[in-house]
């Protein structure tokens, strides 16, 4: 990214900022460009709810303080506003500055030190397999499709239609998506799922006569397609997740205490040695401890649940120590963060397609955290010391 093209960010950034505080649509001919090029994430920005409480971006991160970095390293003039218009705008437009990924100059112009390849990388890019009884096949694109007893797929060019025979002599077939990765899937009915990183989804290559199901380990968004005489069963470590026509959200790692389901659309039943606990409606959250046995049911900020599905994190109060768990996965690194900082909470919104560096020189924009790169992908997260 270059500087003429950092600015063009901020002056977005700017613009959406004050048609969100205002109210009143912008008339610059580079915002209209950019909604464009960017509906689905402008309609996103306009769609979370109590925006201007989350996009303070923590309870006590010093965004001023941050933007006025930005502002000094581009040798900006700020503007003049009220105080409580400036401090308010200031904040939303450092929250979208990083959503628009300004960081990168940032990072560029402010660390001298060698940035390793494996932070500088555009994620995403590990690669998922297919494991049967006899064979393991790496999947070099991402968008499979189940027909007949094929794997079907075009390469990028869509020059070439890629096929993997699927064994129907096995009840399941396993598709291992590693730290790193991401996954889509079509079965054959036309459910849509996809699967997150450092994720393991079992499926068969034709569903029995009474029921679809499949097994899940990890992340994934379900896109259940309508069939009331033969529901869509998920089959987790200890729960079951029953749906017939729907849309949700699994997150269920072994190495988490909770397991979560979140229906976007529809209905579920979640069951527990076949007996239901629950039935969710649109937009609840239930969430079960491993420790305890016991569950709840929420209703959260449902964009901090579906962010991944849609290239992006996004944090509602979100501990440290949460945030950091997602991007250790995603860029598939190993995070160690000093005990006196795990609570410490944030809220904000980044893109989950920028390099792992550009993301921390985001979140070391809150002048508060600091990061120090170690060997082998390690990286190791610091309270920042006060600098005078």
């Amino acid at each position: 990214m270059t500087e003429n093209k950092l600015k063009e960010s901020i002056q977005i950034a700017e613009e959406i900022a004050r048609e969100l505080y205002t109210g009143e649509k912008s008339d610059s001919a580079l915002l209209k460009e950019w909604k464009k090029k960017s509906p689905d994430l402008y309609r996103n920005i306009c769609q979370q709810q109590k925006l201007t409480d989350e996009i303070k971006f923590r309870d006590a991160i010093e965004l001023e303080s941050a933007l006025r970095q930005v502002q000094r390293r581009l040798s900006l003039v700020p503007r003049k506003h009220t105080q409580v218009y400036y401090m308010r705008f200031i904040s939303m437009a450092a929250c979208l500055c990083a959503l628009l990924c300004i960081s990168y100059l940032l990072y560029t112009t402010s660390n001298k030190q060698p940035i390793p390849q494996w932070a500088s990388a555009i994620p995403g890019n590990e690669k998922a397999f297919i494991s049967t009884n006899n064979d393991t096949v790496t999947l070099n694109e991402k968008k499979w499709i189940v027909v007949g007893d094929r794997l079907i797929n075009n390469t990028n060019d869509g020059k070439k239609e890629v096929a993997i025979r699927l064994p129907q002599e096995q009840k399941f077939i396993r598709l291992v998506v590693p730290a790193g990765g991401e996954q889509k899937l079509t079965l054959e009915d036309g459910t849509g799922i996809q699967v997150n990183t450092d994720s393991e989804l079992l499926f068969p290559a034709h569903f029995e006569a009474d029921t679809r199901q499949v097994r899940l380990h990890g992340e994934a968004y379900f896109d259940v397609t309508t069939n009331k005489e033969k529901p869509f069963i998920v089959q987790l470590e200890e729960l079951t997740v029953e749906a017939t026509g729907t849309a949700f959200n699994i997150k269920s790692y072994q190495e988490e205490d909770e397991t979560s389901i979140t229906l976007v659309k529809g209905s579920v039943t979640i069951y527990k040695e076949k007996q239901p606990l629950v039935t969710l409606i649109p937009g609840q959250l239930f969430t079960y401890h491993q420790q305890t046995h016991t569950y709840d049911v929420t209703d959260p900020v449902l964009s901090t649940i579906t962010d991944w599905t849609n290239g992006e994190f996004v944090f509602h109060n979100e501990t440290i120590h949460n945030i950091m768990r997602k991007l250790s996965r995603w860029y598939n690194v190993n995070i160690v963060i000093d005990d006196d900082i795990k609570h410490m909470r944030y809220t904000g919104i980044l893109s989950r397609k920028q390099p792992l560096m550009e993301t921390l020189e985001a979140l070391r924009m809150t002048n508060e955290l600091d990061f120090h790169l170690q060997q082998e992908k390690k990286i190791e997260v610091r309270k920042k010391e006060n600098q005078h």
